[in-house]
């Protein structure tokens, strides 16, 4: 794997001082090259271009959602989207903005006593405790033993019957 990504590596810095090379001026038809660019040296030069933003992307991404996260906690206390707390036009006023809008529409999940439709345990990785599920498998266990006695009692008497009416009368 390094050896093709160096392999890569290298063509590339060959292709860019071949094209550097050729707005710089190379000679024509074996004239010696004039000027400063026949002083250049001969290997290739790597031109790596700073990033236009003074900060990096996730600290940019942590603050976005920041503000996104308190534009909706904003929203269930009960704020107006009026009360924006950055300056309009700004990218964390668009977070906010964002946040409480999508709040609005959602209800508030960080209450655990509000009424809810689902299942509680929804999702696969969603586990309850070890208590409850030894509780169910008891149980079930116990209702499964249950049935089966009551079909083995049923059986027996069945059998019981039968073998009363095959027995000839003397």
């Amino acid at each position: 794997m390094f050896r093709a990504f160096e392999s890569f590596a290298r063509r590339l810095l060959e292709i860019r001082a071949e094209t550097s090379a050729a707005v710089k001026g190379t000679p024509v038809d074996g004239e010696p090259a004039a000027g400063p660019a026949a002083a250049a040296p001969a290997g290739p030069v790597l031109h790596t271009a700073a990033p236009d933003r003074s900060q990096p992307d996730d600290v940019h991404v942590q603050q976005w959602k920041g503000t996104w996260v308190r534009g909706a906690e904003s929203r269930w206390a009960g704020a107006s989207v009026l009360t924006n707390p950055h300056k309009s036009g700004s990218t964390r006023a668009a977070a906010w903005r964002a946040g409480w809008h999508w709040a609005d529409r959602q209800p508030d999940r960080r209450q655990s006593g509000s009424v809810r439709f689902a299942h509680a345990h929804r999702r696969r990785a969603d586990r309850s405790s070890p208590l409850v599920r030894g509780a169910q498998a008891g149980a079930v266990g116990l209702s499964m033993l249950t049935i089966a006695g009551w079909l083995w009692q049923i059986r027996r008497q069945r059998r019981a019957r039968r073998a009363e009416d095959v027995q000839p009368v003397k």
